[in-house]
């Protein structure tokens, strides 16, 4: 039994991996549907921001205002890309 449990194992951890590739420039408002991906975006956006800003310090309460400006910038037009507007915000 152990052998079969090993020989599983082995096989398992030789199985290829895929990563999901995503392209945040290419990124539009409609990608902001759902809770996980609009928590997704405002994590890397903020960490987007923090780098070109030279902070190494994330603020939340900062963090849900900028994305709540821009989920309200994207009302108006879904087709529009994520990433012009967030470089807008300070």
């Amino acid at each position: 039994m152990r052998r079969i449990f090993f020989a599983f194992s082995i096989a398992l951890a030789a199985a290829p991996v895929r990563a999901e590739v995503l392209d945040v420039a290419a990124a539009t408002c409609s990608d902001l549907g759902h809770h996980a991906a609009r928590r997704f975006y405002a994590f890397w956006f903020d960490g987007y921001l923090a780098a070109k800003q030279g902070r190494t310090v994330s603020d939340g309460e900062k963090m849900e205002q900028r994305m709540e400006r821009v989920a309200k910038a994207c009302e108006a037009n879904p087709a529009q890309k994520l990433l012009p507007l967030i470089e807008k915000e300070k």
